[in-house]
């Protein structure tokens, strides 16, 4: 288009703006910002009346609408802006959810869980959390291991079990007939040495009877569960006699060994009174003058331990128990022995 103006003729020149449209796929947490940018224009460089002879294409500054996260998110190079930012991060056991916002999973206090505490992954139980994350273990209770700065699941040795009252029966009835024969009573509540022994005059037994009762008690109250254990038992776990024949010489003989557990046992119900009856358990056995039977009452303490991750129960750590044991014996003297 031509314009006359006092008598000069001025050529109205058409530049064409071809800007470039953005190719990112922008979502979630984004906003739009304003921003200059080289971009390829065309120009007539010939206008004519009615139309433009010539055209030709140059760089220039368009002003063009961008996206881009908003102040506080970012994204992983796919331009979804859904990914908090927490400036210092979350610790070693933080979550960063929101912008400078931390999760701290229970682990840890501090905006930026910058203080661990005692916790499902730091457990003090049965024990007492101090200065946030250090760890004293309950009277009867120790640390697994002098590198463990918590844990409590081992049973210390001032906390074992109990036995009281026990008695053991070797009997000898005729097989053909069931006929009662003879038997030997020893009672071992009595923990006098002199009462632990019983002298037997006869050779052949072939059925013995053994009860006997334990308690446990911690030596003092447990600490007050955490929020983060879920649930936890200690008590009396597993029980068992054992048979040993020993020679003159106090020597055990190679072949006549019997374990026997109680019923009772049961590493996953933990109980603070225990019985422990075995009847009728067949001792095929011959024993020798001078001989000794050696009857041990063996029981051990142990429990469980289930913590939770805010909604989800972990599996269950197992107590490390402490063994009681109680002897008593039959001694073998058969008159006019060879």
């Amino acid at each position: 288009m031509i314009l006359k103006k006092f008598g000069v003729i001025l050529l109205a020149v058409f530049v064409v703006l071809v800007p470039v449209a953005e190719a990112q796929n922008w979502r979630g947490n984004t906003e739009p910002y304003k921003k200059w940018e080289s971009d390829r224009c065309i120009r007539c460089i010939c206008q004519y009346a009615t139309y433009c002879g010539a055209w030709r294409y140059f760089t220039c500054n368009v002003l063009v609408t961008k996206l881009r996260c908003l102040r506080g998110w970012r994204h992983r190079g796919d331009y979804n802006c859904n990914i908090p930012i927490c400036r210092p991060n979350c610790g070693l056991v933080g979550e960063c959810i929101a912008p400078a916002k931390c999760d701290c999973k229970g682990q840890a206090i501090g905006q930026y869980c910058q203080t661990l505490v005692c916790s499902y992954t730091r457990p003090c139980y049965p024990g007492n959390c101090y200065s946030n994350s250090l760890c004293k273990c309950t009277v009867g209770f120790t640390k697994e291991n002098s590198a463990s700065q918590y844990g409590c699941l081992k049973i210390d040795t001032n906390n074992k079990p109990y036995i009281g009252k026990s008695t053991s029966v070797i009997e000898h009835s005729r097989k053909t007939d069931n006929k009662f024969l003879f038997y030997f009573l020893l009672d071992g509540t009595d923990e006098t040495m002199s009462k632990l022994i019983v002298w037997s005059n006869q050779r052949v037994f072939n059925i013995m009877r053994f009860t006997f009762e334990v308690s446990y008690e911690a030596p003092e109250p447990m600490a007050e569960r955490p929020v983060y254990v879920h649930k936890t038992a200690v008590g009396i776990t597993e029980g068992k006699v054992l048979l040993r024949v020993l020679d003159y010489k106090n020597v055990e003989h190679p072949t006549q060994k019997y374990d026997i557990d109680c019923p009772a046992s049961n590493p996953s119900n933990p109980q603070q009174l225990f019985n422990c009856t075995i009847e009728n358990g067949e001792f095929k056995t011959l024993i020798d003058h001078a001989d000794t039977l050696k009857v041990t009452f063996e029981a051990r303490n142990g429990g469980y331990r289930q913590m939770s991750n805010q909604n989800s129960l972990l599996p269950e750590d197992t107590f490390i128990g402490q063994t009681s044991r109680k002897n008593v014996i039959f001694l073998y003297m058969y008159p006019n022995y060879p």
